[in-house]
């Protein structure tokens, strides 16, 4: 069937107005499947700039600062996903006990007994606590150009 087949009918400014609304609908650029993002760019680049200008924020606490598209705030899981292809990685809050005054102080203390210790007394003395250490193998944790570095033992070639 061609056009000129068809019946023809006078233009409306009513039938252009909704084809130019069809056109410019958002879902008329690209296919518009899955979820929407929860962060505009100028979100995403407001999240860069203040964990950039205080990297002692975690991830948590930089969120608390950026309101979200669609909810209050967003998420500490969305400022980690968002600071990734920056290569940032915001800072994790350590959950431990914290050293007293007294912990100070008898660890400097014991530090000071032996600060002259040759090396051949370090040789006969057992450490007996339950840490592991991985001699081998330093974990990058800071960027990409920091790849997995190897130590050798001394004596080693």
């Amino acid at each position: 069937m061609r056009a000129r087949d068809l019946p023809s009918k006078p233009v409306t400014d009513d039938f252009v107005r909704k084809q130019a609304d069809r056109l410019n609908a958002k879902n008329a650029t690209g296919p518009r499947s899955g979820r929407p993002y929860e962060t505009l760019q100028r979100q995403d680049r407001a999240v860069r700039l203040l964990y950039l200008r205080n990297r002692i924020l975690d991830a948590k606490n930089t969120a608390q600062g950026i309101p979200g598209r669609y909810s209050n705030r967003i998420s500490g899981r969305t400022v980690r996903r968002k600071l990734r292809p920056h290569g940032l990685r915001p800072i994790h809050i350590l959950k431990g006990l914290l050293f007293k005054q007294r912990h100070r102080a008898a660890s400097l203390e014991w530090a000071r007994a032996r600060r002259r210790w040759r090396l051949h007394t370090w040789q006969y003395i057992l450490f007996t606590d339950k840490s592991q250490f991985a001699l081998r193998f330093i974990r990058p944790y800071a960027r990409k150009e920091y790849q997995a570095a190897f130590c050798q033992a001394p004596g080693e070639e």
